[in-house]
C-alpha cells in the first residue's frame, strides 16, 4: 500500500501495476512533417528556457479546470500499490509511494557544477513535461521544486561508444529529484524515465522513489533495410525518437543491396544519379543527410552502424560495372530482371579499387567504432565461373575479397562486423576480432562459443517482417519479449553462466526490418508467395510514387513500433518471471509505453489498445486487418503475385 516501503529487484520480483498509474506526458508532433501539434490534453507545452547552466521549464498559462486536478490529486492519493510504470523495465526501484506530489509551476532542472554540456542541455530542451499554470493556486500541499543533474564524466564532445557507461540512478523524493550519472548518456536514459512518472496533468505518479538502473546488454539496436528500399531523413529521424524513448541505441543501417546504394558518392555520381522518383526526388542521402542524421542519433544517445553488403547482395553496384570499374561472377538469371549481384575480384583489381575508395568516402561520415560489411547469403545467385567455389572452401574468391575488406576496416581502426555467413560460408572471419551478427544457421550463444563476439539477430525471433507463431500471426508479439543469453543447457541458444568469458563476449541484440516487401527492383519475396508469408503485397511503396511517401512512413513506424520497443526491453532488462500475457505488468507498462510514443509523433502498430482491438497486428500493407489506401492511387492496379518491374 502506499505509504509502505520496498525495494524490488525486476531480475527476480514481480509485481502488478495498475491502470490508475498510466504516465500521459503532453508532447505530440507529426511525424512527417516535424511539426509539433496539440492533442486533446489538458495543459499546454512548457516553454524550455536555457540560461547559463540552468534549465529553467516556465509554464504557460493552464487550461485545466480545478476539478480535473482534484480527481487527479485524489487518484494519486488513493491508488494502492502504485508502482513506476517505466519501460524498458529499471533493473531496481525502491519507492515508499508517499504523499501525492505536483511539479510546481516553477520546476526546475539544474545540472550540478561543472555537469552542464550542450548535449545535456538539448536532451533538455526536448522535454515536454506538463506543468500547473503560474496563475493556478497549487492545489497540492506537496510541490516538486528541482531535478537536479550530476554527471560524473562531462565531455562536451563525446559521441555515444560501444563501451559507454549508460547507467543512472534517479531519486525521487516530495521536495527535490536527484540524477546522477557516469555519462551524459546514462543521464538522458534518467530524464526519459522522469518523464514517464509524471502523469498529464503534472502529477508524480508515485514519489520516495529511487530507481538503480543499467542495461543488461551495450547493443540494443533496429536493422533498417535501406538497400531495397530508401528512407528518406525525416522517416529515420522519427524512428530514432521512438527508439531514444525505448532506450535502443544503435541504429544499423543497410545502406546497399537489391536496390541500390544510398549515399552519395562524390567519386563515383553515377552510382546513385538512377535513384529518383516519379516527381525526380532522389532516393538516396547526401553526405549531409548522413552527418545531419548521425548527430541527431547521438543527441539521443543512438549509435549509427553503417553496412555495405559485400561481396554478394550487390546488385546495386552495377551501375559501376565495366571494363574498368567493378566485375561481376555469372549470375543465374532465371528470374528476369534480376541482374548481377556477386563481386567477383579479378587479378587485375579493378573491384578492388572501386570498392577501397567507396568504403574510404564513409568512414569518417560515421563515427562509430563499428563497420558491418555484410557477406549475408554469399554466392546464393552464382552460377559457374570464377567464383563457383564460394562456399566450399575457405580459400575461395568470396573469401579472398572479405579478407581484404575485414584488413582495410581494421587499418581504419575500426572494428569488422558481418552476418554468420563469413564464419560459417566462406570461413574469412577466421580472426576473432570480427563481431559476429547471428541470424539464421547460428546463434549467437554458438558464436561466442567460436570466440568472438555476437549480435543475436535471430530471424525467427527479431525480423519485424516475418508474421510469428504458429499459425504465422503479425498479432504475435512474444518472440520479441526474450532472453537472448539464457542460462541452460537445451538449447543451441544456451550459456553455461553469465560468469565466463563466453557471455561477456555476448554483446547484445539486434531487430531487422528488410524492406523486400516494399522493394519495386530486383529482388522482392512477395512475389514468391506461398502459406509461410500470408501478407499482401506492398510493392506501390517502393519509393517511386512520391504521393505515397506518407504511407510509407505510416506503414513502416507501425512495422517498427511497438516490437523494437519490446525487443528493447528485453535487451535492457529481460524479467522472466512477467511473461507478456494480456492482463499482465508487461502488457500494462507496455501500453503505457505505446501511448507514450504516441505522444511523441511516433504512431506505433495498436497492438496494445484497451480494446485490444489490433489482434491482426500490422503487416507492411496492412494495418490491424485493414489494408493501407496507397495502392488505388499507384500507377498500376494491386496485383496479387507482386510481379518483378523492370
Amino acid at each position: 500500500m502506499c505509504g509502505t516501503s520496498r525495494s524490488i529487484t525486476y531480475s527476480r520480483t514481480a509485481i502488478r501495476l495498475t491502470p490508475e498509474s498510466r504516465p500521459m506526458v503532453w508532447r505530440s508532433r507529426d511525424p512527417w512533417s516535424g511539426a509539433r501539434a496539440l492533442v486533446d490534453e489538458p495543459l499546454p507545452p512548457p516553454e524550455v528556457i536555457v540560461s547559463s547552466s540552468i534549465l529553467v521549464i516556465h509554464a504557460q498559462k493552464a487550461r485545466a479546470h480545478t476539478a480535473q486536478l482534484l480527481t487527479t490529486e485524489a487518484q494519486a492519493r488513493s491508488t494502492p500499490q502504485i508502482t513506476v510504470p517505466v519501460w524498458p523495465i529499471p533493473q531496481q526501484i525502491s519507492s515508499s509511494c508517499g504523499q501525492a506530489v505536483q511539479l510546481s509551476p516553477n520546476f526546475k532542472i539544474i545540472p550540478s557544477s561543472g555537469s552542464a554540456s550542450p548535449r545535456l542541455a538539448r536532451a533538455i530542451n526536448r522535454l515536454h513535461i506538463p506543468l500547473p499554470g503560474t496563475t493556478v493556486k497549487p492545489l497540492g500541499r506537496l510541490q516538486l521544486q528541482t531535478l537536479t543533474i550530476t554527471v560524473a564524466e562531462v565531455d562536451s564532445g563525446d559521441v555515444p561508444r560501444r563501451n559507454t557507461n549508460e547507467s543512472y540512478t534517479l531519486g525521487l523524493q516530495q521536495d527535490a529529484a536527484t540524477v546522477r550519472a557516469k555519462t551524459v548518456f546514462g543521464a538522458m536514459h534518467a530524464l526519459e524515465t522522469f518523464t514517464q512518472i509524471v502523469n498529464k496533468t503534472g502529477w508524480l505518479v508515485c514519489t520516495g522513489v529511487d530507481i538503480i538502473d543499467f542495461p543488461q546488454f551495450q547493443h540494443r539496436g533496429v536493422m533498417l533495410d535501406t538497400g531495397r528500399r530508401h528512407f528518406p531523413v525525416p522517416l529515420v529521424k522519427t524512428i530514432l525518437d521512438g527508439m531514444s524513448a525505448g532506450k535502443l541505441n544503435v541504429l544499423h543501417l543497410h545502406l546497399s543491396d537489391f536496390g541500390g546504394y544510398r549515399v552519395h558518392s562524390d567519386a563515383f555520381p553515377s552510382l546513385t544519379s538512377g535513384l529518383v522518383d516519379d516527381e525526380g526526388r532522389v532516393l538516396y542521402w547526401n553526405m549531409s543527410d548522413i552527418r545531419e542524421m548521425v548527430a541527431y542519433a547521438a543527441d539521443r544517445g543512438i549509435r549509427v552502424i553503417p553496412e555495405v553488403d559485400l561481396p554478394g547482395h550487390a546488385a546495386a553496384f552495377n551501375p559501376l560495372s565495366g571494363e574498368n570499374g567493378i566485375q561481376f561472377c555469372t549470375t543465374n538469371n532465371s528470374v528476369p530482371g534480376l541482374l548481377p549481384s556477386q563481386i567477383y575480384d579479378d587479378p587485375e583489381g579493378r573491384s578492388w579499387s572501386v570498392l577501397k575508395t567507396l568504403l574510404e568516402e564513409l568512414f569518417p561520415l560515421f563515427p562509430d567504432d563499428i563497420f558491418h560489411l555484410g557477406a549475408d547469403e554469399t554466392g546464393r545467385d552464382v552460377k559457374g565461373g570464377p567464383c563457383a567455389a564460394i562456399g566450399a572452401q575457405n580459400n575461395s574468391n568470396a573469401a579472398q575479397l572479405e579478407r581484404k575488406l575485414l584488413q582495410l576496416v581494421l587499418s581504419a581502426g575500426k572494428q569488422p562486423c558481418a552476418w554468420e555467413e563469413m564464419l560459417i560460408a566462406t570461413q574469412a572471419a577466421v580472426n576473432t576480432s570480427t563481431i559476429i551478427s547471428a541470424w539464421h544457421s547460428m546463434s549467437a550463444a554458438e558464436v561466442t562459443a567460436a570466440g568472438h563476439e555476437a549480435i543475436e539477430c535471430a530471424g525467427d525471433m527479431f525480423y519485424l517482417d516475418h508474421p510469428k507463431g504458429s499459425p504465422k500471426s503479425w498479432g504475435n508479439l512474444s518472440t520479441y519479449w526474450v532472453d537472448i543469453a539464457p542460462v541452460c543447457s537445451d538449447s543451441k541458444r544456451c550459456f553455461s553462466s553469465r560468469d565466463t568469458p563466453q557471455y561477456h563476449r555476448m554483446l547484445g541484440g539486434e531487430v531487422s526490418l528488410w524492406s523486400d516487401h516494399y522493394c519495386f527492383w530486383n529482388e522482392c519475396h512477395a512475389t514468391r508467395g506461398g502459406a509461410d508469408f500470408p501478407r499482401g503485397c506492398a510493392w506501390y511503396l517502393s519509393g517511386r510514387y512520391a504521393n505515397l511517401s506518407k504511407i510509407f512512413a505510416q506503414s513502416v513506424v507501425a512495422m517498427v513500433f511497438p516490437r523494437a520497443s519490446i525487443a528493447g526491453g528485453s535487451f535492457w532488462n529481460f524479467v522472466p518471471a512477467l511473461p507478456l500475457d494480456s492482463d499482465g505488468e508487461v502488457w500494462t507498462r507496455l501500453s503505457h509505453h505505446a501511448e507514450y510514443l504516441q505522444e511523441l509523433g511516433v504512431s506505433p502498430c495498436p497492438s496494445f489498445s484497451e480494446t485490444h482491438a489490433c489482434p491482426n497486428g500490422c503487416s507492411e500493407a496492412a494495418q490491424c486487418g485493414v489494408k493501407y489506401p496507397g495502392w488505388l492511387s499507384s500507377k498500376f492496379p494491386l496485383e496479387s503475385n507482386c510481379p518483378y518491374h523492370a
